[in-house]
């Protein structure tokens, strides 16, 4: 079979991205279905396709989440994202602040910087912190944040429930958290690289800190999953076949990611 396998990369039919299950393989441009035509990694934009499979689910979530979730937003809306990656572009809809949080050293409040990608040429965060999600309200503002978006963040905390506690007194009441993570998916970031979550995982998480969950699932079926391990791109499929068989209550299946929606109570004595 591996020997099946290596021949269909070889010979074109198959478009590996780089060795099997390798995110520098998939996540890296690849082949398009036409000719020379290349799919970049990442494209964000709505509509478009990323060659990642992971990507590509968590833009469509991303997308999604600002459909269903952005009436419940005030307007200015503060948020807080991680690294700065989409805070001014896909949330750029619903996010009039984008303030950014890196795990960098020394930790404290930096002078903003560009955002990585941005609807706005030029445009930088409106605040810039250098801090561990495990100790950062001691740098950020408490009960600040309308939005927290954290993709693919948790698996790479060694504590996740300090770390949800920490969210948990940076959001406003009734403030939002966004949350993706893989759950079948390549080792990546080591060594911070510490745990893989089911939605059930998510929901402990996420409740530990006494936020409330309004949205858990999986994300991405059997065709994203087997798509990530053999590097075949995005591209190769629709994304009714990416997300089938990955948002259905079962005790048995496999599936990408876990995606979520919490909440922090309006009530904000319920919080532990």
């Amino acid at each position: 079979r591996g020997e099946l396998v290596r021949s269909a990369g070889k010979n074109g039919p198959l478009p590996l991205g780089g060795p099997y299950g390798s995110f520098g393989g998939i996540n890296n441009w690849l082949p398009g279905m036409k000719g020379r035509v290349k799919v970049p990694k990442r494209a964000w934009e709505q509509g478009a396709q990323s060659s990642s499979p992971s990507r590509h689910t968590q833009h469509l979530w991303m997308y999604r989440f600002i459909a269903e979730h952005r009436a419940r937003l005030p307007s200015p809306a503060r948020c807080l994202d991680w690294d700065g990656w989409y805070g001014g572009s896909v949330f750029a809809a619903v996010c009039t602040e984008v303030d950014v949080i890196e795990y960098a050293t020394p930790f404290g409040r930096v002078a903003p910087q560009l955002l990585y990608w941005s609807r706005e040429r030029g445009r930088k965060a409106t605040r810039w912190y250098k801090a561990d999600a495990h100790t950062m309200s001691a740098y950020l503002d408490h009960s600040a944040y309308d939005l927290i978006i954290a993709n693919s963040v948790f698996e790479h905390l060694h504590n996740p429930f300090l770390a949800m506690r920490e969210a948990a007194t940076l959001l406003k009441p009734g403030g939002l958290l966004f949350w993706h993570t893989p759950f079948e998916f390549e080792q990546h970031g080591v060594p911070h690289d510490f745990f893989r979550y089911t939605a059930a995982g998510a929901r402990a998480v996420a409740e530990s800190a006494g936020l409330v969950v309004d949205v858990v699932s999986s994300d991405g079926g059997y065709a994203a999953v087997l798509s990530n391990i053999l590097g075949l791109g995005a591209h190769h499929w629709s994304d009714a076949e990416l997300l089938q068989g990955g948002d259905v209550a079962a005790s048995v299946q496999h599936y990408l990611s876990t995606r979520m929606v919490a909440r922090k109570p309006s009530n904000v004595s319920t919080l532990s």
